[in-house]
């Protein structure tokens, strides 16, 4: 496990994988062009790639009464581009409230057309939701700031949050895991980079069977590759 890499294992070693990612993230500019680390110009393709992806299993027609959780929302632009084109309701939770503000801002639009937005400046791994409350929880380029600890306890909380037929969403960078690597870590950001292999893993053991992925297409070469997952709890868990 990487938390072991990165903290030595100790519990209490985690508190500044965290705070070191909050303290990162607080410095960047509340644009679209800041949350893609300077790639803003990629948000049109990977938004088109999400909602494809997302409308394979939910369609976009109904959205009345659809209610999504966005993970590491950052300025609202999944919710946006995304979430608002399939859903009524949605939760965005960020640890970032220069980022929550902004995508108040972006939002304006969306709402005045009915989309209903609530904001959570909290992190992933505090976060606590009702449940039974979602049909969708996206969680885009944000499971790399979680432990593998804080990452399985999250979606034990996701299968409790889903509604019936709610599917988890995972859109996020893979490595190659060639020569058995099965993580990179950014210690810049706090951030891990995981493999396929290994994502498919922690989400089989957390109790989630896959129901469709895809990898995002049209992005500039020497980017990590990029892969959409859908996943569903499974029956027996």
């Amino acid at each position: 496990k990487f938390e072991r890499e990165r903290t030595g294992g100790g519990a209490s070693a985690k508190l500044p994988w965290y705070s070191e990612a909050v303290r990162y993230w607080k410095e960047v500019p509340a644009t679209v062009d800041g949350v893609l680390g300077g790639l803003g110009f990629v948000s049109g393709v990977d938004a088109q790639g999400s909602l494809a992806f997302l409308s394979r299993i939910f369609g976009t027609r109904d959205r009345k009464g659809r209610r999504a959780l966005d993970c590491g929302a950052g300025v609202g632009r999944v919710t946006r581009e995304v979430l608002s084109h399939v859903c009524e309701d949605v939760d965005l939770v960020d640890p970032c409230d220069h980022f929550l503000q902004q995508a108040r801002q972006n939002l304006v639009s969306a709402c005045d057309a009915g989309l209903k937005a609530r904001y959570f400046a909290q992190g992933l791994e505090e976060f606590e939701f009702d449940d039974h409350s979602y049909d969708i929880i996206w969680i885009q380029w944000v499971i790399g700031h979680l432990t593998d600890e804080d990452l399985a306890a999250f979606l034990a909380r996701c299968r409790s949050a889903l509604r019936e037929g709610g599917v988890v969403f995972v859109k996020d960078n893979t490595t190659s895991a060639e020569g058995g690597v099965a993580f990179t870590v950014d210690r810049e950001d706090s951030s891990v980079t995981r493999s396929d292999k290994y994502i498919r893993e922690l989400f089989a053991s957390s109790g989630y069977e896959l129901v469709d992925s895809r990898e995002q297409d049209n992005l500039p070469e020497g980017l990590f590759p990029v892969f959409m997952y859908a996943f569903a709890p499974c029956k027996t868990a």
